[in-house]
């Protein structure tokens, strides 16, 4: 669906989760808390994950070649020259939820460190100081999280482009981004509290200014 990006779903009623997750075509479901709900919802029949401690989807990573997921790495020689940008900001920020959620980031580890000195070897860096104004082509950038895609044709309709209202503040607002990130669109968040540090953005390619006032 556009980009392998999973989807973030709150636990609560197990009946609207498993129609979410069929229509998302999402095959399995993890908890990635230890609350009872999370793990009544992963357990529902047809999602449950079977696999032993070291072979889970949430496994410690490794450096060399392992039993998880692919990561973004193995596409970087192939992708065409774009706005590769690593952005940066104090972890301070009171949007450091939103920018990890919106552009992605790197934990710690030996293979975090190297993959993002692969990603920051063809990127530039940008710099967002607390309190100031996200950078006008922050719609344009290639990040670690947009690069996950990079090399995927979507062919489906088109979702067109999604200016999601989120509150920095509470998980589920950020999930509603990631889920519309996740089918398709490409998608702008406008932070409840904090719209004029957004106020210069340009939408893709139209040339035209938008300010989340309007």
């Amino acid at each position: 669906m556009g980009r392998p990006v999973p989807a973030v779903l709150r636990p609560g009623d197990l009946g609207r989760i498993e129609s979410a997750s069929r229509a998302l075509g999402i095959d399995v479901l993890v908890a990635v808390d230890p609350a009872a709900a999370s793990e009544r919802a992963a357990a529902l029949d047809g999602f449950h994950w079977h696999g032993r401690e070291d072979w889970g989807p949430l496994a410690p990573a490794r450096d060399y070649s392992s039993h998880r997921l692919l990561g973004p790495e193995r596409l970087l020689d192939d992708l065409l020259p774009g706005n590769w940008v690593l952005p940066e900001w104090a972890d301070t920020d009171p949007l450091d939820d939103l920018f990890r959620v919106w552009f992605g980031t790197y934990g710690a580890g030996d293979q975090a460190a190297g993959l993002r000195d692969q990603f920051a070897a063809r990127a530039a860096s940008s710099r967002i100081g607390a309190g100031a104004e996200v950078p006008a082509d922050s719609v344009t950038w290639v990040t670690p999280v947009a690069a996950t895609g990079a090399a995927i044709e979507y062919k489906g309709m088109s979702p067109g482009a999604a200016l999601v209202v989120v509150d920095p503040s509470e998980p589920g607002s950020l999930a509603a981004l990631w889920n519309a990130r996740a089918c398709g669109a490409p998608a702008f968040p406008v932070p409840v509290g904090h719209e004029k540090r957004f106020s210069r953005r340009r939408t893709r390619g139209s040339g035209r200014s938008w300010s989340p006032g309007n």
